[in-house]
């Protein structure tokens, strides 16, 4: 299906919300704003896996996927990060 670019945050959302739902996720779905800025700052493109703690902190950036993703790292981070 092909879904043009939304113009304002709220068709942003109404995407989003009709993804997740299709997708059945049972996770929170979190949309940027249309700056873009989070996309921007973590630069996430073309892949990246961050951990972030209960009170937002980053505690762990991954280098670019899929070939930079390091498991083993990567779970050893979000250990500690539980256990803090």
């Amino acid at each position: 299906m092909k879904i043009a670019q939304p113009r304002t945050a709220e068709a942003r959302k109404k995407i989003a919300a009709g993804c997740a739902k299709e997708l059945k996720l049972e996770i929170p779905v979190l949309v940027d704003d249309m700056q873009d800025s989070v996309a921007k700052a973590y630069a996430a493109w073309p892949d990246r896996l961050y951990i972030l703690s209960a009170d937002g902190k980053l505690t762990y950036g991954s280098a670019q996927g899929p070939w930079g993703f390091k498991v083993d790292e990567m779970v050893s981070a979000l250990e500690k990060t539980l256990a803090e």
